[in-house]
């Protein structure tokens, strides 16, 4: 997702030198929302987005499936969240658009697999 769309955070990162020595402290601003993205030995595709931030946050998540090789045919794309059902649905498109509405310091996890897939993973 685009980062410029949520507030940078800041504090002070401890540093390691060299053979353990302390490096000292530098300061850091980061985007309080971040994210990251993997493919599955199935071919599956999934987004983790987790807030940092003691406030909510509802990022935009676009994800063209060209680019990370998403299975082919229809998307059965779940977005989990700790301890919630699974909100699925299916998708033609190629390309996953999902607004992301994160509490504070809450993360979600975005499956995109083939909606033709069968077996225990898709019936989570």
């Amino acid at each position: 997702f685009d980062t410029t769309v949520v507030p940078l955070g800041s504090g002070d990162w401890a540093g390691i030198g060299w053979g353990g020595h302390t490096a000292g402290s530098r300061p850091f601003r980061l985007p309080v929302v971040q994210s990251a993205v993997w493919r599955g030995a199935d071919g599956s595709v999934g987004v983790v987005i987790a807030n940092a931030d003691s406030v909510a946050h509802t990022v935009p998540l676009s994800l063209d499936c060209a680019a990370w090789t998403c299975p082919a045919g229809p998307l059965r794309i779940a977005v989990r969240r700790v301890g919630a059902e699974a909100r699925v649905r299916e998708e033609s498109r190629r390309t996953v658009t999902e607004p992301v509405a994160l509490a504070p310091f809450d993360a979600v996890v975005v499956e995109i697999r083939s909606a033709r897939a069968t077996g225990a993973a898709d019936r989570r």
